[in-house]
């Protein structure tokens, strides 16, 4: 209550242990305490609190897909019309978005912090300039990237992850 109550507007809560947009609510900061114990309830025993970025109604979300430091390529997702949610599986569309510099430094700065603890393939999503997370349980979008981009990301992942493994040997 208190991480929503500090932020000054619209609030998205997100379950922790949930995957493409279950369970995603809106929220406001004077939402009633019942709300969100209800929420919590549901859906404990982690929720990741964030403020709302009104750049998702305009320009959707960017997933860029990176494996162990090099970017695999990048898939912007745009929510359905009347809708805030910009993952695929709830009616979002994929089209193409070029990373800006600013989100690549990010990429590189992540992966130089988690590819030592052996997180390899990352799925950064970002709203406009704004890194919103990091995804290393299931980064998806991998067909979608080939599809709007015409690449074979697929093979370049195959062939870094056999680099990465001759180089272990």
């Amino acid at each position: 209550m208190d991480a929503v109550r500090a932020l000054p507007g619209e609030v998205v809560l997100k379950p922790e242990n949930t995957y493409c947009g279950i369970g995603v609510t809106f929220v406001e900061p004077s939402v009633a305490d019942q709300v969100l114990r209800d929420y919590w309830e549901e859906w404990q025993p982690h929720v990741i609190v964030q403020p709302f970025l009104e750049a998702i109604e305009s320009s959707g979300d960017l997933r860029i897909l990176t494996i162990n430091d090099r970017v695999l390529g990048s898939v912007l997702r745009v929510p359905a019309g009347g809708s805030r949610l910009a993952n695929l599986h709830q009616g979002a569309t994929a089209a193409r978005l070029a990373p800006t510099p600013r989100q690549l430094e990010a990429c590189r700065v992540v992966a130089e912090d988690l590819n030592p603890l052996g997180l390899y393939l990352l799925g950064l999503d970002f709203i406009g300039e704004d890194l919103t997370e990091v995804n290393f349980t299931s980064p998806t979008t991998i067909v979608q990237i080939n599809r709007v981009n015409g690449i074979r990301a697929d093979i370049d992942l195959v062939d870094e992850l056999e680099r990465m493994w001759r180089a272990r040997v």
